[in-house]
């Protein structure tokens, strides 16, 4: 026979464990939180001594933040969180004065606003301070010093305080490094950017919000021609428009690009931009479902010899539907690469035959000069 009281007992053992799982969640997650900051942004600020990024773990425990949390915990928070690319945000190490830990990435530490053990506040930070809080008073045309200015932009940021009159501001011709990571940009703000600084080479246009969009980009890219170095990671309304503008701007120039978080481009539009972009060396689409294995038919990689062997190997025995490589002027593709590469086409099933280009490749029933190799090609 059921015993009602029994089941009560039961349900409400059951919500209280329910209420401690929450609780634990609810914990942990604050303690990543408050790592997350003091490991990236606050340690320094906090009072730790920061080397290169690493803090010994006792000096750490010392912060406020974390004063309801054990060094096992801290340190197991550590050793077990990763991103959502399933890579570890920290890192850590034991050394003869104790274990040191730091963020994998994303370290961008503030300043100790005070003189070491002493509550006088720094000079530099008093100034900083009243800039932020009185910018538009100042002139920053030709103003020397890149790293103040993003340093500014972003502690006004934090401020909640940003304004696309105090960004116009800030920026000036001199620019060629810009950060403007996690700032949303209004049409005016990003008018700034390519009106007030032209000579840009690396820009951070990360999570920049809904109004960045392809039409947007385009004069940026158009208006700031010696871009190296690009962020649109989380731009999510910029589709391959953006990609083509690219190639056809910064064909020559562009070496590193992140897309990832933005699942609009194309396999065929990013396979141009690898193709065409002949110095680009890092290429971030993380989390584009555009880019499988199974849709990738023809790649063109000549006129760059960034690619090693050992990578061009894997992409032929990886990639099956790949129709046709061209690696014509490739270095690194030596004959015994070559050889590979012709075994690995000869070893394919006849629906999935491949042809591969190099100079140093020919049909053995056409003329010599006859750049095109298929699956019997040989070695001259």
């Amino acid at each position: 026979m059921l015993n009602i009281k029994d089941e009560i007992q039961r349900h409400t053992e059951h919500k209280d464990d329910l209420r401690l799982v929450k609780q634990y969640e609810r914990r942990q997650l604050k303690l990543g939180k408050r790592l997350a900051y003091l490991l990236r942004y606050g340690a320094e600020k906090e009072g730790c001594r920061v080397d290169e990024g690493w803090i010994l773990l006792r000096d750490l425990m010392t912060v406020p933040l974390l004063s309801e949390y054990t060094e096992n915990e801290v340190l197991g928070e550590i050793q077990t969180s990763y991103s959502y690319r399933k890579t570890p945000r920290y890192q850590w190490e034991k050394r003869p004065d104790g274990v040191y830990v730091r963020a994998a990435y994303g370290r961008r530490f503030e300043r100790n606003p005070y003189h070491e053990q002493t509550q006088i506040r720094r000079l530099l930070d008093l100034t900083l301070e009243y800039i932020c809080e009185n910018v538009e008073q100042f002139d920053f045309e030709n103003f020397p010093d890149e790293f103040l200015i993003n340093e500014i932009i972003h502690r006004i940021k934090r401020n909640g305080k940003l304004t696309s009159k105090k960004l116009q501001s800030l920026l000036s011709e001199t620019m060629e490094h810009l950060d403007l990571d996690g700032i949303y940009l209004t049409e005016s703000g990003i008018k700034a950017i390519y009106k007030k600084c032209p000579n840009l080479k690396v820009l951070s246009l990360k999570s920049c919000g809904y109004v960045l969009n392809d039409h947007y980009l385009e004069q940026i890219i158009r208006k700031c021609p010696l871009i190296e170095s690009l962020d649109l990671s989380y731009c999510r309304h910029l589709t391959d428009r953006t990609l083509n503008n690219l190639i056809k701007y910064y064909s020559k120039n562009l070496i590193q690009l992140i897309l990832s978080g933005n699942h609009n481009y194309t396999g065929d539009a990013i396979i141009r931009l690898v193709s065409e972009c002949e110095q680009l060396k890092q290429l971030d689409i993380w989390d584009n479902p555009n880019c499988t294995n199974d849709n990738l038919i023809q790649l063109i990689l000549s006129g760059n010899h960034n690619y090693t062997g050992d990578a061009i190997i894997r992409l032929v025995s990886e990639c099956e539907q790949l129709k046709q490589l061209d690696i014509w002027d490739n270095p690194n593709c030596t004959n015994d690469v070559l050889n590979i590469l012709i075994a690995l086409a000869k070893s394919r099933e006849n629906d999935r035959t491949i042809t591969i280009v190099h100079k140093n490749l020919q049909h053995p029933v056409v003329a010599p000069d006859n750049p095109w190799a298929v699956v019997n090609a040989k070695t001259r």
